[in-house]
């Protein structure tokens, strides 16, 4: 995913006290990234900085590569960086619907004046913004109470309002202060579904919260802050340490057949964020059958298949590569008349941030150095392996968050098999893309994988850790053709 916003070294000082110290990290687009810490660890004042109520004593806040700190906190918000309040901030005497309507006036087309004289595009904006409040309030679950005063709102309600307000300026990134503080316990269930729908909608999430069981049911990434600096940043996990709360990727009771002859029955397999998976088995196991369901080149019959919570099966492959799945087919598939580097640019080809794009590009070329060494030569003109280093980074540049690899070592010399096995532990460590690895060579495959999945004749026979199945005598029988 591309990164929409980046804090740099951003620190505050009040007088001699530091409140927050040096803090840098990115937010991804279309990511849910929690900030947590101990009260007074400096998250609230670490988004007043980011939403310009204040101003950094030093470093600085980019939105998309521009920077924003420093600004208006209005001109911020019309940038596209809304935040809510711990305490929600309403107009009490109003209608829940006309605090939405207000909220609307930030991307108002015309003037204060226009509104008091009731000019043309006064009326049409007043008409626009009041269908736009009654779809989010919709959306929301709040139509009902459209009418209702503001003030009479319960606990529930009044957080919802206040996410209304802010889905009302039309935002890139929404900050979310506390949005589950105060609510028992059906309260934040029904706020962590509509936070994640918002997510759906196409807005960015950062989110400061105390509530832990809903941060990591619900975040992709967590930051955490202890007296104004960020020690860790890391995906959230369970209390062993060993996976996400949430996988990342959901295969659940998956049925796929060729015409009428099935490759999958009742598949379910789970992929974590930031782990390598493995996929092992003889010829025809339905390995690669798992990868084109995944991506949308195959239908499945039945069950579902989820990526970050959101149902995918049925999806468009090009929307799959830009929610952030992007997949090395069997046999490399590089377009051979093409260059090196067209072939890697058309790995980017669901991107328009160019500045992005370029940096993805001389990061991969940093990563596989014989890339740049052939940059302006003929594809189909490389071996194997050069290939094959050619199609992962053309899947990169799609700043995946899931690669799926089919077959990565097959028609290679063994030396370069050994160099891509390298790779792809440094993809997988170095750039914290998780990684779902189909591999024949299941000694390789369970060597750089945390986890694997042995299937036979289309359903999985054997799971556990790869360090276990490594030298278990029953995958030596499925690869054999034996029972279990």
């Amino acid at each position: 995913m591309a990164e929409l916003l980046e804090v740099k070294s951003l620190t505050k000082r009040f007088g001699g006290l530091m409140a927050v110290n040096g803090i840098s990290f990115v937010v991804r687009e279309g990511e849910i990234l929690s900030v947590i810490g101990p009260n007074g660890a400096g998250k609230s004042t670490l988004f007043k900085l980011i939403a310009s109520f204040m101003r950094p004593s030093d470093g600085e806040v980019l939105l998309l590569g521009a920077r924003i700190s420093g600004l208006a906190p209005h001109i911020v918000a019309r940038a596209g960086v809304v935040r809510t309040f711990q305490e929600t901030t309403i107009f009490k005497g109003m209608s829940v619907r006309d605090n939405v309507i207000i909220a609307h006036h930030l991307r108002s087309r015309a003037s204060l004046l226009g509104f008091y004289a009731g000019s043309k595009s006064a009326r049409a904006d007043e008409s626009d913004f009041a269908r736009s409040a009654d779809e989010i309030l919709d959306f929301l679950g709040l139509g009902a109470i459209a009418s209702q005063l503001a003030s009479t709102l319960p606990q529930g309600h009044l957080r919802a309002l206040g996410i209304a307000i802010g889905l009302a300026t039309n935002p890139t990134i929404l900050l979310l202060d506390e949005p589950f503080a105060g609510m028992n316990h059906d309260e934040t269930r029904r706020a962590v579904q509509l936070v994640r729908a918002v997510r759906e909608r196409g807005v960015t999430i950062l989110l400061v919260e105390h509530d832990m069981p809903a941060v990591m049911k619900i975040s992709d990434r967590i930051v955490v802050l202890n007296f104004g600096e960020k020690p860790i940043s890391a995906a959230p996990t369970n209390r062993s340490g060993c996976s996400a709360m949430e996988p990342l990727l959901t295969f659940s009771g998956v049925e796929l057949y060729y015409d009428q002859v099935y490759a999958l029955r009742n598949v379910s397999l789970e992929v974590n964020e930031g782990e390598t998976v493995a996929l092992i088995g003889a010829n025809g196991a339905g390995k690669t059958s798992i990868l084109r369901a995944i991506t949308g080149l195959r239908k499945i019959r039945s069950g579902q298949i989820r990526f970050r919570g959101q149902r995918i099966d049925g999806r468009p492959p090009d929307e799959l590569v830009k929610m952030g799945i992007a997949m090395v087919p069997e046999g490399r598939r590089s377009f051979p008349l093409m260059s090196v580097k067209d072939n890697l640019l058309m790995g980017a080809f669901t991107r328009h941030d160019k500045a992005e794009v370029a940096r993805t590009l001389e990061a991969v070329l940093a990563r596989f150095p014989r890339l740049r060494e052939r940059y302006g030569q003929a594809a189909g003109t490389m071996s194997g392996g050069e290939q094959q280093m050619l199609v992962i980074g053309r899947a990169l540049m799609s700043r995946p968050t899931l690669l799926l690899l089919d077959e990565p070592s097959l028609g290679i010399a063994p030396k370069l098999v050994q160099d891509i096995a390298r790779s792809i532990v440094a993809i997988n460590r170095d750039e914290k893309v998780s990684v779902l690895l189909v591999e024949q060579n299941s000694r390789i495959a369970l060597k750089i994988s945390a986890r694997a999945y042995a299937l036979s004749t289309g359903a999985v026979a054997l799971s556990g850790r790869s360090a276990e199945l490594l030298n278990d005598e029953r995958v030596k029988t499925l690869y054999l053709g034996g029972e279990l």
